[in-house]
């Protein structure tokens, strides 16, 4: 009688315990996780990217969800004055804190391996706000205000540089916390990344910004009526 225990023992690699056919990473299922395993595979695989290299792709991961972010965003031309508020103050800010961190969502679902230092999160994070937030008030000045007396334009182009740039970084600071929550959990569990860990950082930001653009609007209605 053949040995049923050999059989199924010969379509596992015996050198990582996984199934050869799976890419790229190993399918841990949920519950029979073997978190050293995982940590294992995650610290061999990223053994080729120095720090330094790690560092820079956290920053370019940054920058690129920083410009889909405004690309998304910018995408509300026809939206008429009602719904326009509305989605200024709800849609707007869920739109912007979640695409400001695709390019690290991306790296946590397809590329674990390439994250190894917390500082990731927040280089990453603080990269997307100021990407955003530079290409926001460029298209606002060169577009959006273009209309507005000389000193008026003057006066919210400089608080926009400075207040609204330090809420996109501060708010996608937020969100990375999260998103560094939901990777150790990821770590320590040896699961596969799940972003509803992160759900709670990602809600306050969404609702800081969206108590922000509240206030913002109102504040520019008073302004332009003088």
């Amino acid at each position: 009688m053949p040995d049923n225990s050999e059989q199924k023992d010969s379509s596992v690699d015996r050198r990582t315990g996984f199934l050869p056919e799976v890419p790229p990473v190993p399918s841990f299922v949920s519950g029979k996780a073997d978190a050293s395993e995982y940590r294992k595979f995650l610290k061999e695989k990223g053994k080729a990217y120095s720090r330094f290299v790690l560092f820079g792709y956290a920053a370019k991961a940054g920058m690129i969800g920083g410009v889909i972010a405004v690309v998304g965003c910018f995408l509300q031309d026809r939206v008429s004055s009602i719904q326009s508020l509305l989605f200024l103050i709800f849609f707007t800010p869920f739109l912007e804190e979640i695409l400001k961190q695709s390019g690290m969502l991306w790296i946590l679902e397809k590329r674990p391996w390439m994250i190894r230092y917390s500082s990731e999160f927040f280089i990453a994070g603080a990269m997307g706000g100021l990407t955003f937030g530079i290409l926001e008030n460029l298209i606002y000045s060169y577009f959006y205000l273009c209309s507005l007396p000389e000193d008026g334009r003057m006066i919210l182009l400089t608080f926009r540089w400075i207040i609204c740039t330090t809420l996109h970084i501060f708010c996608t600071l937020v969100s990375s916390m999260g998103l560094h929550r939901a990777w150790r959990i990821q770590i320590t569990s040896g699961k596969y990344f799940d972003w509803r860990n992160a759900l709670g950082s990602f809600t306050l930001a969404i609702a800081i910004h969206g108590i922000y653009n509240f206030c913002a609007l109102t504040a520019f209605d008073r302004f332009i009526k003088g």
